[in-house]
């Protein structure tokens, strides 16, 4: 992305004035840094992206990735055969853990220098490491993770968060708004 020409408040308020409905956006929505920046953060880190369907990942160990930005999420199926999301990456030194786009691990380990964390992204393993190390505290960093009607949804926001489908209290508004979704109304959309 080059260098923005449009600051993210007014100047940015004044660039939607001049979109008008049913033309072409402007040049600026497709190049502006402080346009994508602003997108990335109200809508890709803002509230709850689709991430896959449960049936990609059934057994415990199987594990899909998204892509968000050039972050990576891990989502897999636990032990007990919840639904989980993790930063795919190692809290070690930061190396990508999962780098298939889908597959099935007995555990996940960094292929950098071997950390092995459990399917619940507990650190179980670090060889080489002090003996005082806390790995209690060196767990995958969790990502919101939500599932409903067999389809997985992710959020990189934080639960503090002010967006309208932030948190939890936003996913269950996105889970009650689908569920007024029904098949006729489905079909209906799609003839």
């Amino acid at each position: 992305m080059p260098n923005s020409a449009v600051t993210p408040t007014t100047e940015l308020d004044a660039l939607l004035t001049t979109r008008h409905e049913g033309h072409g956006l402007p040049r600026a929505f497709y190049h502006d840094a402080a346009l994508y920046d602003a997108e990335i953060r109200t809508i890709w880190q803002g509230g709850w992206l689709f991430a896959g369907f449960e049936i990609e990942i059934p057994q415990p160990g199987d594990f899909l990735t998204l892509a968000v930005d050039g972050s990576s999420v891990l989502v897999i199926r636990d032990d007990a055969g919840s639904v989980r999301a993790f930063h795919n990456v190692c809290r070690h030194r930061g190396s990508q853990l999962c780098r298939n786009e889908s597959g099935h691990v007995r555990a996940i380990v960094c292929p950098y220098h071997s950390w092995t964390y459990s399917r619940q992204g507990a650190l179980v393993g670090c060889a080489g490491m002090h003996d005082g190390i806390d790995k209690a505290e060196l767990g995958l960093k969790p990502v919101h993770v939500g599932v409903t009607g067999g389809l997985i949804y992710v959020s990189l926001c934080a639960y503090g968060h002010a967006g309208p489908w932030a948190g939890r209290r936003g996913f269950d508004s996105l889970v009650q708004t689908a569920s007024g979704f029904n098949d006729a109304e489905a079909q209906a959309a799609g003839s």
